[in-house]
C-alpha cells in the first residue's frame, strides 16, 4: 500500500505520462498532415501579423439593430416597474419628436414604440400597466402600451402549434386577451391625432381577435380602397368606423393599413404585417396583396424606395413559403430578388440564407460564391462572407484563392479563420512559413472567442516552443 506522498507522486507520473503520450500523438498527426499537404499552395505575401487582427468580427446589421432595441426595451421596462410615468411619456415623446423632425423613419419610430410593452412577461406586469392607465387616463402612450401587452399575451396563450393541435382552452384565452387588446388600442385612437403605432398593433391583433369571420374582402379592394386613393384627402372608407366590428379579418387589416399609409405613405412595417397575415399559410392569397401594391403605387406620395421595400417584403414572404415547401432554389432566387429591390443593411440576412441554401442544399458552390460576393459589395469588411468564399474555394480544391480569402477573414476577426491560420503557421503549410510564435498568437485570438479546437492546439504549440528553446 502506497503512503499519501508516494501516491501523489505516482499520480503525477501517470498524468505526466498521459500528457506526453497525447502530445506525441498530436505531434505525429501534425507532422503527417503537414507532409501530406505542405505543397498545396504557393507562398502567400504579405504575411499577416496577428497583432493587427481584430479580436472579434464586426457586428452584423441585424445584431446591432436588435442590441439597440433591446436597450430601449430594458429602459422602458425599468420605467414601468418604477411607475415613472413622466419618464415614460418623455421617452416616447422624444421618439415622436425625432420622427416628426425626420431624424428617424416611421419604421424606426414604430420599432421603438413596440418595445414599450414588456413582451414575454405574461400577465406579470399587467398591474403596472393598468396602474399607468388609471394614473394617466388621458395618456395615449399608456393605453397603447397596455393594448400592445394584451396582444402579446393573446399570442402567448395561443401558442405556436398548428390550429389542429391547439386546444379550445388556448383559443378561448387568446380571444379573451385579444379582445382586451383591441379595446385598449381602440381607446388609444381617440387620444392622439396621429396614432400610427396603434394602427400597426391593431393589424397584428386582427387575425386572432374574436371568432373566425367570413368574407374575403375582394370587393373591398376593388371598390372602396380604389375610391379612397382617388380622393384628394385619401381617407379610408368611412363605413368602416373604428369600433372593432368588421366583415372579415382581411378588411379589418386593410382598413388599418389604409390609416397607417394615410398617416405616413412611406412606412413599411404595417405592410409587413399585412403580407404575413394574408399569405397562403393564413388562408390568404398573394394576388390580393399584389393588387393592394398597385393601389399603393398609385398614391404619388409613396416614394419609390418605400414601394420597392414593400415589394421586397412580399418576395421575402414568398421565399419563406418556398423554404417550407422544400424548394431551396426558388427560395434563394426570391431572397436575392428581394434584396436587389431593397438593398438595406437589415436585409443582408436574406443573402446569407440564399447563399447557404445554394451551397448546402443545392451543392452549387459557384452560385453561393456569387451571392457572398454581393454581400461584400454591400459590406466590404464582412469577414463572415470572406470566410465562406474561402471555404467554397477550399472545397473546390483551389487552395490559393482559399488563402486569399482566409487571411483577410482572420484579420477581420473570424475565429475559425484565425484557428486555421494558427495551424498553418504551426506546421508551415498553405504558403505560410513555420512560425510557432505567430501560430500561438493566432490560436490565442481564436481561443479567446471560445473556439475550443484552437485552445487544444495552444498546448501543443507551447510544448513545441519549449522544445526548441532547449536545443
Amino acid at each position: 500500500m502506497l503512503m499519501p506522498a508516494q501516491e501523489n507522486k505516482t499520480n503525477m507520473r501517470n498524468k505526466t505520462l498521459k500528457y506526453a503520450l497525447t502530445l506525441a500523438a498530436l505531434s505525429l498527426f501534425i507532422c503527417a498532415y503537414g507532409a501530406f499537404a505542405a505543397t498545396d499552395a504557393p507562398p502567400v505575401s504579405p504575411l499577416p501579423l496577428a497583432k493587427n487582427a481584430k479580436t472579434k468580427p464586426d457586428e452584423m446589421p441585424d445584431g446591432r439593430r436588435e442590441r439597440e432595441l433591446l436597450a430601449v426595451y430594458v429602459q422602458a421596462n425599468a420605467l414601468i416597474g418604477a411607475h415613472d410615468y413622466d419618464g415614460l411619456e418623455k421617452l416616447a415623446q422624444g421618439w415622436l419628436d425625432q420622427y416628426r423632425a425626420k431624424k428617424i423613419s416611421g419604421d424606426q419610430y414604430l420599432e421603438r414604440m413596440s418595445k414599450l410593452a414588456p413582451r414575454n412577461a405574461g400577465t406579470g406586469m399587467l398591474n403596472d400597466l393598468l396602474a399607468w392607465t388609471q394614473a394617466r387616463p388621458g395618456s395615449y402612450i399608456a393605453w397603447y402600451t397596455l393594448g400592445a401587452q394584451y396582444v402579446d399575451i393573446a399570442w402567448d396563450q395561443r401558442g405556436t402549434a398548428y390550429a389542429n393541435k391547439t386546444t379550445a382552452e388556448q383559443f378561448e384565452a387568446m380571444y379573451k386577451y385579444s379582445a382586451l387588446g383591441q379595446a385598449a388600442l381602440q381607446r388609444s385612437l381617440k387620444l392622439s391625432p396621429d396614432p400610427l403605432p396603434s394602427y400597426a398593433a391593431l393589424m397584428n391583433v386582427a387575425p386572432i381577435a374574436g371568432k373566425p369571420r367570413s368574407g374575403d374582402g375582394t370587393g373591398f379592394v376593388a371598390g372602396a380602397i380604389k375610391e379612397m386613393f382617388a380622393k384628394p384627402q385619401r381617407f379610408c372608407p368611412g363605413k368602416y368606423a373604428a369600433d372593432g366590428i368588421y366583415p372579415s379579418t382581411w378588411e379589418e387589416q386593410l382598413y388599418y393599413l389604409c390609416l397607417a399609409l394615410h398617416s405616413d405613405p412611406n412606412v413599411t412595417k404595417p405592410f409587413e404585417f399585412f403580407v404575413f397575415y394574408n399569405s397562403p399559410r393564413w388562408g390568404g392569397n398573394y394576388a390580393r396583396v399584389e393588387k393592394m401594391l398597385g393601389e399603393i403605387e398609385a398614391d404619388k406620395r409613396t416614394s419609390t424606395t418605400a414601394f420597392n421595400e414593400m415589394w421586397a417584403l412580399l418576395l421575402q414572404m414568398k421565399a419563406s413559403d418556398a423554404h417550407i415547401a422544400n424548394d431551396p432554389h426558388r427560395a434563394a432566387e426570391l431572397f436575392v430578388q428581394g434584396f436587389h429591390l431593397a438593398p438595406l443593411p437589415e436585409h443582408i440576412s436574406w443573402l446569407y440564407t440564399a447563399a447557404g441554401d445554394e451551397r448546402d442544399k443545392l451543392k452549387s458552390g459557384a452560385r453561393s460564391r456569387e451571392i457572398y460576393a454581393e454581400i461584400l459589395k454591400q459590406r466590404p469588411n464582412d469577414g463572415n462572407a470572406m470566410q465562406n468564399i474561402g471555404f467554397i474555394y477550399d472545397e473546390a480544391g483551389d487552395l490559393q484563392h482559399y488563402m486569399e480569402y482566409m487571411i483577410p477573414a482572420a484579420n477581420l476577426g473570424m475565429k475559425e479563420a484565425q484557428n486555421n491560420l494558427g495551424y498553418y503557421y504551426m506546421v508551415g503549410q498553405r504558403g505560410l512559413p513555420r512560425d510557432l510564435q505567430q501560430a500561438k498568437e493566432w490560436l490565442t485570438l481564436a481561443a479567446n472567442q471560445g473556439y475550443e479546437h484552437a485552445r487544444e492546439k495552444i498546448a501543443v504549440v507551447e510544448a513545441m516552443i519549449e522544445k526548441e528553446k532547449k536545443k
